[in-house]
């Protein structure tokens, strides 16, 4: 039942093309829910055109093996849109909850100009505050300078996967105009770590970095551990996605650096192992 309601609910925002493309258009919305955005544990938000789902599930899978509990927001869904909410390590939200939480925000977001995307993320918002949790795992949904995701305003980490032309009819239609727009998630405060990858885009984080007074380390998929004592199972199956395990890696052990000493390099080997998407790469 609760499926259905959810389905009908969103129908008006899902083929949305009205949408403002200025990130002020959630600060009333924001402001009616009582800023749940600014009552999250510390945050992890991942920007870039491939492997952002992929880099923060690797992460998720190394946490939750060394007992933290994650919230986590991605997309797209497979199935059903519950896929895209992960609350406090549940692999699913539950319909009723997620009902409940997308009531709240399209009563909030009433004369605002606002997305399918953008609602789904006041709607995790609102969830993520609601529950404790050690960490929020945050993807962008599109971009970065504009994304609903980009209202956080102090990200724990910062997170550059791999860097292509994708919506060139909204971010550009360079690379570098392109990695201009992903590249505003890197906060002042912020510890930004990015995929190696073309000159170009390097160029672009480094001045996007010295902007607000933030080195960004580069990681490549041979920096973090030694690949052959893994098990080519799970998403490492692939050998792509040796750098978006990499770069999962970089941020546990940052996150050990910073004191969260129950992370492991058991964890993080078992976590890269048993790492899965839904509906990705399955038979």
């Amino acid at each position: 039942m609760e499926a259905g309601a959810i389905e009908q609910l969103l129908k008006r925002y899902k083929h949305s093309l009205n949408a403002s493309w200025e990130l002020n258009r959630l600060a009333a919305p924001l402001h009616a829910l009582g800023n749940p955005h600014l009552k999250l544990p510390p945050v992890i938000h991942c920007a870039g055109t491939n492997g952002k789902g992929s880099t923060l599930e690797f992460l998720r899978s190394i946490l939750e093996l060394s007992s933290y509990k994650a919230h986590c927001f991605r997309s797209p869904h497979c199935l059903e849109l519950t896929e895209r909410f992960i609350v406090a390590g549940q692999q699913v939200v539950d319909h009723k909850q997620l009902l409940d939480a997308l009531q709240r925000a399209i009563k909030a977001a009433e004369g605002a100009s606002l997305s399918f995307f953008d609602i789904l993320t006041l709607a995790a918002f609102m969830l993520f505050s609601e529950h404790p949790a050690d960490f929020v795992l945050l993807e962008v949904g599109l971009g970065g300078r504009y994304d609903a995701t980009n209202v956080i305003e102090a990200p724990l980490i910062t997170l550059i996967t791999s860097i292509d032309l994708d919506h060139q009819d909204r971010l550009g239609s360079t690379l570098a105009e392109i990695a201009s727009e992903k590249a505003q998630i890197i906060k002042s405060g912020t510890t930004a770590l990015a995929l190696q990858q073309t000159q170009e885009v390097m160029d672009v984080l480094d001045d996007r970095g010295a902007e607000v007074g933030v080195k960004v380390s580069r990681v490549s998929a041979d920096d973090c551990l030694e690949w052959e004592a893994l098990k080519p199972q799970g998403l490492l199956r692939f050998e792509y996605q040796r750098a978006n395990a990499a770069l999962a890696v970089e941020a546990a052990q940052h996150l050990q650096r910073l004191g969260y000493k129950k992370i492991s390099e058991e964890a993080i080997t078992a976590g890269l192992e048993q790492a899965q998407l839904l509906g990705r790469m399955q038979k």
